[in-house]
């Protein structure tokens, strides 16, 4: 019997001690560092994954650590994993704050903008004319000698001398004289019809074909007028110089309805059309309101421009050509599904927004962009009215969420494969 008993002593002597039976009050102390422990859990409101036991900074992007309660720690750790798998953020209200996060509502509207650009005062180009003599001969007389000079409608401009018009007029004459008087009436008519016609081409006026039949004289030095008030822009011939029709003797541009020509960005073509009204300043003048007559259909390469007209009640006595101008082009209304510009995310990929997709969580959304108007942005797609988009510190969220989509992504893989087994 004694033998048993000392067998018995030595086995429990040569037991390992977490065999043995705790105290009561090394219980205890466990009990305490475990409560301890469960109810000073520290976490990142960014990084679900990094949590502590004592305050102290995330080390992936530098914030204060929150403290959480043993049901919020759980509670924090199931979203958390959650957020892991679906890549969405969680916020409470006091990390928005802090954040500066701020939400808008998606909602249906009528966006116009309006364009402030600069133009210049140009000639009216449909009231250009170039003039060639009709036939060759000499200058005679040159009533005007200088660029920028200043004609009137019907005011003289040079005489010429032209055999053709010579001859030309002594036929027209003739078919006044009476070796004509055995042709029909209607014969006859049409001959001087043609004879008429004839001058026309060579440059007469009907003044001057009146003149003609009625004096019966034909004249040697043929006068050309200006037929409208007119800035001289070009002499290219003097008296006594020999022209041919290939010679550009002089050009004319009309001194009224200059036309006022202004520079648009090519990324706002889109939102232009004839007939948009604006208002235009030239020179510190008083404001004058007009409308885009005619949008050029060419682009200018190097300044990503085109050019777009407007029709302006000045004259040379108003404003010089080549004279700067602002305007304020007010592009028509259009309407749709719009949200603040400031909540796009644009990137060479995609085009997104951070979307609140609930009670402090946020998600990632990919939008087609149609027109960026002003302070607004069209949606084609991927958001409806009544949604809600963050339009500040949406792009610290949207690095967040970036970075963590691998982790999404590993995190899914992980769960399938505890699936599989």
């Amino acid at each position: 019997m004694k033998s048993i008993f000392l067998c018995l002593m030595c086995a429990v002597l040569t037991l390992p001690s977490w065999a043995l039976p705790q105290s009561q009050h090394e219980q205890h102390e466990q009990h305490e560092q475990h409560e301890m422990s469960a109810e000073t859990t520290y976490r990142c409101p960014m990084h679900p994954d990094v949590q502590q036991h004592k305050p102290g900074q995330c080390p992936i992007c530098g914030m204060d650590l929150v403290k959480q309660g043993p049901a919020a720690a759980h509670s924090q750790h199931n979203r958390a994993q959650q957020e892991v798998t679906t890549s969405d953020l969680q916020l409470s209200g006091n990390w928005q704050q802090q954040l500066a996060v701020t939400v808008s509502q998606v909602s249906e509207r009528h966006v116009q903008q309006t364009i402030h650009t600069q133009g210049r005062i140009q000639w009216n180009e449909s009231r250009l004319q170039h003039w060639h003599a009709r036939a060759a001969g000499w200058i005679e007389q040159m009533a005007v000698n200088e660029t920028g000079q200043r004609v009137a409608k019907g005011e003289l401009l040079y005489q010429i001398y032209s055999k053709e018009f010579v001859v030309a007029q002594d036929d027209y004459l003739q078919l006044f004289s009476r070796r004509y008087n055995d042709v029909s009436s209607d014969e006859l008519t049409e001959l001087r019809r043609r004879g008429a016609q004839r001058l026309r081409l060579l440059g007469f006026t009907d003044k001057q074909i009146g003149q003609l039949r009625e004096t019966g004289k034909t004249q040697y030095q043929v006068s050309v007028y200006a037929p409208f008030d007119a800035v001289v822009t070009e002499v290219n011939a003097r008296e006594g110089m020999y022209v041919t029709p290939e010679t550009e003797v002089l050009a004319l541009a009309a001194s009224e309805n200059l036309w006022l020509i202004a520079d648009v960005p090519v990324s706002q073509r889109r939102l232009l059309r004839k007939g948009d009204e604006l208002s235009y300043q030239i020179n510190g003048q008083q404001q004058q309101q007009g409308h885009i007559d005619f949008i050029y259909p060419t682009v200018d390469e190097q300044a990503r421009s085109l050019r777009v007209r407007v029709l302006t009640p000045y004259s040379i006595d108003d404003v010089s050509v080549g004279s700067q101008a602002s305007l304020a082009i007010t592009t028509q209304a259009q309407h749709g599904v719009a949200i603040p510009r400031s909540a796009l995310i644009m990137t060479g990929a995609e085009n997104r927004v951070m979307q609140q997709v609930g009670d402090g969580r946020f998600r990632q959304q990919a939008v087609t962009v149609g027109d960026i108007i002003g302070d607004w942005a069209l949606i084609d797609s991927g958001l409806k009215a009544g949604d809600q988009v963050v339009t500040e510190g949406q792009f610290l969220l949207d690095s967040e969420a970036t970075l963590r989509q691998p982790q999404a992504a590993d995190a899914g893989r992980t769960m399938h494969q505890h699936g599989e087994h």
